[in-house]
């Protein structure tokens, strides 16, 4: 004979069940969430690079437009264009980055690139 506890409460069959699952209703807006993170880094660094007048793109461009053999040249051509700009820069504005004034224009363009690539990591290991 099967044995059933006094305790528990038979359900009504001729009632319809009920589920609530309320958690559903957020996943939109972590979705939105994970996305407005996702691109947060990007805004930033494009914030950073048109605030400096620097088109760091278009020197990429200029490497990878550069056959094999002259690859070092466009590579150095980059990395003097940048010091040249950058120390332009320290002359002429006191360090102006993103429209905040810095001490070193130098430590706050370092500075901005590790933030960019923290956010980065912190976005792929979430």
């Amino acid at each position: 004979s099967p044995f059933l506890c006094l305790v528990v409460n038979i359900p009504d069959r001729s009632k319809p069940r009920v589920y609530y699952v309320s958690y559903y209703q957020w996943t939109p807006f972590i979705i939105l969430g994970m996305a407005l993170f996702f691109l947060l880094p990007k805004f930033i660094w494009h914030t950073f690079t048109r605030k400096g007048g620097f088109n760091i793109q278009r020197l990429v461009q200029t490497i990878k437009d550069k056959p094999d053999a002259e690859k070092e040249k466009g590579i150095n051509f980059v990395k003097d264009s940048l010091k040249q700009y950058i120390d332009t820069q320290n002359k002429l504005h006191g360090s102006v980055c993103c429209g905040v004034r810095c001490r070193n224009w130098y430590v706050s363009f370092t500075l901005t690139y590790f933030i960019v690539k923290i956010l980065y990591t912190m976005n792929s290991l979430a």
